[in-house]
C-alpha cells in the first residue's frame, strides 16, 4: 500500500493539473483570508470556513478533480487488469490511491494552518477555535473525497465523472439543507419526496435488471404507502423526523459546530462513518460470487455505523460538545461555585429554543450545564418551543423554584462597553447606535467620529451570564425580597445592566405601567417630560403612604414641569428648568461633562470620582418636617447657563446641588439632576450601580447579597495591523504563495517534458 501511495502521489505532481489544484486552493484561501480577515480587520479565522463561497464551498471542485485524477483515470487507461496483478489486495490498492488524493488536497490545508500564527501577531486569536474549525474543514473534505472517489471509480469518461462528483457536492451543500427546511415547513413535500424516491428505485430496477422485480415493487410500494399513512396519521412527527434526517445527512451543515469554537463529536463520528462506509464499498469486489458476500458486509457495516451515530447523538452534551476555545469566558467562577454548593432547594433552569438541541447556542447551553454539575438540586432542561405548549420566547432562559421565577433573553447576557464613552450598551442599544449612523450618508468626519466612539478598537464585549444566572438563582430562592418599580414617561429607561446588577443583589425589578397601581418598596422614576395631572396625583398618594422615590430628570431643552413640582412641593424641592450646569473650560467655551463632588451621607460612603453630564441644578427649601441632604454637588468653577446668562464668560464661583435627598417621615425622594446612565464612576468602576444600589439599600433597609461576580471580557477579534503589514501579507497570501506553487509546478512540468 505504501508503494501505491507513493506512486499515486508522485503521479499527481508529474502533471500540471496537480500543481494547479494546490495553487488554486491556496489562491482561494489567500483571497478569503485577505478579504475576511486582513481587510475586514478580524482575527476570527473560522469565518473563512463558514461563510458563503468559503473554503468549504471551494472544496467541492478541488475534491472532485482529485477524485477524477486518481480513480477515473485508472479506468480510462484500462489499468485495472495490470493493477489487479500486483501483489497487493484490492483494499490496499484503493486505500493507497485514496490516501494519495487526500494528501494532495491536504497540502493547502496544511499551509492554511500557518495563517492563524500570522494573524495572532495583530490581535487576540483563539488557537483552539481556529484549529478546531480547520480540523472540521479537513474532516469534511476527507468525507467528501471518499464519496467522490467511490463515484469516480465507476466511470471511464472523466467529464461525466467530474460532472457527477460536482453534482453530488452541490447537492450536499445546497439541496439537502433546502429540502430539510422545506420538509420542516411543509410535511406534504417531504412525503412526496419519499414516494418519488421509491418510484425512482423501481424505475432503475426495471431499466437495469428485472431480477427480483416483483419483490422490489412490493417493498417500494409498501414503503410508499407507509409514508402516506404516516403523513396522514402523524404529520407533525413525519415533518420533524424527515427534516431532522435530512439535516443530519447534510455534511456541510456539520461544519458549523467546529466553527463555533467547540469540538463536535457527533459530527466527527458522522464524517468518519461516511469515510469508512465509502472506502469499504470502494475496496471490495462487486463481481461474481463476491458480490453477495460484499453486500452482506456492507449492510452490517452500515448498521453498525448507524448504531454508533445514534449512540453518539444521545451522549451527554458536555462529552459531545467540549469547549476548546480556551478563553474561559463561559466558565462558572469560583464565587458562583461556592454559592451553588450551598443551594439546598430544587432549582430549574429552562433554556427555550425553537428547534431543540441543534438550534441551541452551544456556548450558552454548555455554560448552563455547568450549573447542573455543581449541585444535584439544580436541573437544566432544554425546551423545544416548537414541540412544547409554552409562551416562552425563542432563545430565552427561565430560572424557577417553588418561591419564584425569573426570565431573560440570551442576548441580555452580553453587552458592549465603549472605552471612549465610558458607558455600557446592550446589544440592542449598540445596534440602534450603528443604525442611526447608517441611516444617513456618512461624511468622513462623521465616520471618524463613529469609529472613535463606537468602532471595534474602542468597543469591548462582556459576558455577564455568570453574574446574571447566579443572581437569578439567588432571587428565586430568596423570600420577601424588596420590589423596585421602574416607571418612565419617555425613551429613557433603566439601563439593562444596572437592572441585572440590582437583580443579582436580590431586588425584584418590575416595569410599572401605571403609578396609581404601584405598591412596591421603592420606585425609580425617570422623566423626559412633565407628569400628567393623574400621574402627579398618584405620585403624591404613593409618597403620602411612606413611599420611596428615586427621581432622575435631564433638561437638555427647556420645558415646564408644574405637575412634577406640585407633587414634590411638600418635600421642599424645585429646580432650574431652563438650561444646564456646565463647567468653564476656557474663556469662550463650556463643557457639559465635569466632576461632581459627593456629600457626606451614608449613601455616598465609599464612592468617589463621579462625573456629571447634562446636569441641572436642584433647589431645596427648608420645610417643616423635611430633612434635606446634598448628595452630589458641582464644583465652584461650574456655570449655570440660563437664557439670561448663556453668554456669560466668567464662572459663578458658586456650586450647585445636582442630587438631593429629601426625607419626610417614612417617605423619601432622592432627586438626581441628570439621567441615571450619565452618573459614571470614573475611578472605581461602580458607577450608577453603586449609587443606585446604595440609595435603594437606604430606602428599603435591604443590604442585598454582598458577593459580587465580575463580568468577563470576550476576547475581541479586532485586527490592528498597520497598512504596511496589511499590504505585505495580502500580497503574500494572494500572490506570492499561490503563484509560487503554480510557477514551480510549471517549471517542473516543462523540464520533465523536455527530458522526454
Amino acid at each position: 500500500m505504501i508503494a501505491i501511495y507513493k506512486r499515486e502521489l508522485r503521479s499527481c505532481f508529474h502533471s500540471l493539473l496537480g500543481w494547479l489544484t494546490v495553487g488554486i486552493s491556496l489562491l482561494a484561501s489567500g483571497v478569503l483570508t485577505a478579504v475576511l480577515n486582513l481587510l475586514a480587520g478580524s482575527t476570527d479565522f473560522s469565518y473563512i470556513l463558514r461563510v458563503a463561497l468559503s473554503m468549504s464551498t471551494l472544496s467541492i471542485p478541488v475534491v472532485s478533480v482529485a477524485s477524477v485524477m486518481t480513480f477515473t483515470r485508472e479506468n480510462k487507461h484500462g489499468n485495472g487488469g495490470w493493477l489487479s496483478s500486483l501483489p497487493v489486495s484490492l483494499w490496499q490498492l484503493r486505500l493507497g490511491k485514496y490516501l494519495a488524493a487526500l494528501t494532495l488536497i491536504s497540502i493547502p490545508t496544511a499551509v492554511l494552518a500557518l495563517y492563524p500564527l500570522i494573524l495572532e501577531n495583530f490581535g487576540t486569536l483563539s488557537y483552539g477555535s481556529a484549529y478546531t474549525a480547520l480540523f472540521g474543514y479537513w474532516l469534511l473534505t476527507a468525507a467528501l473525497l471518499a464519496i467522490c472517489s467511490l463515484v469516480a471509480s465507476r466511470f471511464r469518461n472523466w467529464i461525466v465523472s467530474l460532472a457527477v462528483c460536482l453534482a453530488i457536492g452541490v447537492g450536499l451543500l445546497f439541496v439537502l439543507p433546502l429540502l430539510s427546511a422545506i420538509c420542516g415547513t411543509l410535511p406534504l413535500i417531504g412525503m412526496l419526496i419519499g414516494v418519488v424516491a421509491c418510484a425512482a428505485v423501481c424505475a432503475v430496477r426495471m431499466l437495469r435488471r428485472r431480477r427480483f422485480l416483483p419483490i422490489t415493487l412490493f417493498v417500494c410500494a409498501g414503503v410508499a404507502l407507509a409514508q402516506v399513512a404516516l403523513y396522514l396519521l402523524l404529520p407533525d412527527f413525519f415533518r420533524r423526523f424527515l427534516s431532522a434526517l435530512l439535516a443530519e445527512l447534510s455534511l456541510f451543515e456539520r461544519l458549523n459546530g467546529f466553527c463555533a469554537g467547540q469540538f463536535d463529536l457527533p459530527a466527527t463520528v458522522l464524517l468518519l462513518s461516511v469515510c469508512a462506509l465509502c472506502l469499504f464499498m470502494l475496496a471490495v469486489r462487486w463481481e461474481g460470487s463476491a458480490k453477495k458476500r460484499a453486500s452482506k458486509r456492507a449492510l452490517l457495516l452500515a448498521g453498525a455505523l448507524i448504531a454508533l451515530n445514534v449512540a453518539t447523538a444521545f451522549a451527554p452534551y458536555r462529552l459531545s460538545y467540549p469547549n476548546v476555545s480556551g478563553n474561559g469566558v463561559f466558565r462558572i467562577s469560583d464565587a458562583s461555585a461556592r454559592y451553588l454548593s450551598t443551594v439546598d432547594r430544587k432549582v430549574e433552569i429552562l433554556y427555550h429554543v425553537k428547534g431543540g438541541r441543534r438550534a441551541a447556542d452551544r456556548d450558552i447551553y454548555s455554560f448552563l450545564l455547568q450549573y447542573e454539575s455543581k449541585n444535584p438540586l439544580i436541573e437544566v432542561k432544554l425546551v423545544d418551543i416548537s414541540k412544547e405548549d409554552t409562551s416562552a420566547a425563542d432563545q430565552s432562559i427561565t430560572v424557577r423554584s417553588e418561591t419564584g421565577s425569573r426570565s431573560f433573553m440570551v442576548t441580555e447576557l452580553y453587552y458592549y462597553y465603549s472605552n471612549a464613552m465610558k458607558m455600557p450598551l446592550t446589544l440592542e442599544e449598540y445596534a440602534a447606535v450603528l443604525s442611526s449612523y447608517s441611516s444617513s450618508s456618512l461624511t468622513q468626519d462623521a465616520y471618524q467620529t463613529l469609529m472613535s466612539y463606537y468602532g471595534p478598537a474602542v468597543m469591548q464585549v462582556y459576558y455577564a451570564g455568570d453574574a446574571n444566572l447566579t443572581g437569578a438563582i439567588r432571587y428565586v430562592l430568596t423570600e420577601n425580597t424588596p420590589t423596585v418599580g421602574v416607571y418612565s414617561n419617555g425613551i429613557v429607561t433603566v439601563n439593562q445592566l444596572l437592572r441585572h446588577e440590582l437583580e443579582q443583589q436580590g431586588y425584584g425589578m418590575t416595569a410599572v405601567s401605571s403609578l396609581a397601581d404601584f405598591t412596591g418598596d421603592a420606585l425609580i422614576l425617570q422623566l423626559s417630560k412633565d407628569l400628567t395631572a393623574e400621574e402627579a396625583t398618584a405620585l403624591s398618594s404613593y409618597l403620602s403612604r411612606g413611599g420611596k422615590v428615586l427621581l432622575t430628570t435631564s433638561f437638555t431643552t427647556t420645558f415646564e414641569t408644574p405637575n412634577l413640582l406640585g407633587a414634590l412641593a411638600p418635600f421642599g424641592l424645585s429646580c432650574h428648568q431652563e438650561m444646564n450646569v456646565v463647567y468653564d473650560v476656557s474663556e469662550n467655551s463650556y463643557s457639559p461633562i465635569f466632576s461632581a463632588s459627593l456629600g457626606d451621607h451614608p449613601i455616598t460612603d465609599g464612592l468617589s470620582g463621579y462625573v456629571g453630564y447634562n446636569a441641572h441644578a436642584i433647589l431645596s427649601t427648608e420645610t417643616d418636617g423635611v430633612t434635606h441632604s446634598i448628595l452630589l454637588r458641582s464644583s465652584e468653577s461650574s456655570v449655570l447657563l440660563t437664557k439670561e446668562t448663556q453668554n456669560q464668560q466668567e464662572p459663578d464661583a458658586e456650586s450647585y446641588a445636582l442630587g438631593v435627598l429629601a426625607e419626610k417621615g417614612d417617605a423619601a425622594v432622592l432627586w438626581l439632576g441628570m439621567t441615571m446612565e450619565s452618573i459614571s464612576n470614573a475611578y472605581s468602576g461602580g458607577g450608577n450601580y453603586s449609587f443606585v444600589a446604595a440609595a435603594l439599600e437606604q430606602f428599603t433597609g435591604f443590604s442585598g447579597i454582598s458577593m459580587r461576580i465580575s463580568h468577563k471580557a470576550v476576547p475581541s477579534d479586532y485586527l490592528g495591523a498597520t497598512m504596511g503589514n496589511l499590504i505585505f501579507w495580502i500580497l503574500t497570501f494572494v500572490l506570492i504563495i499561490p503563484v509560487g506553487v503554480i510557477v514551480a509546478g510549471g517549471i517542473k512540468f516543462y523540464f520533465r517534458r523536455k527530458r522526454r
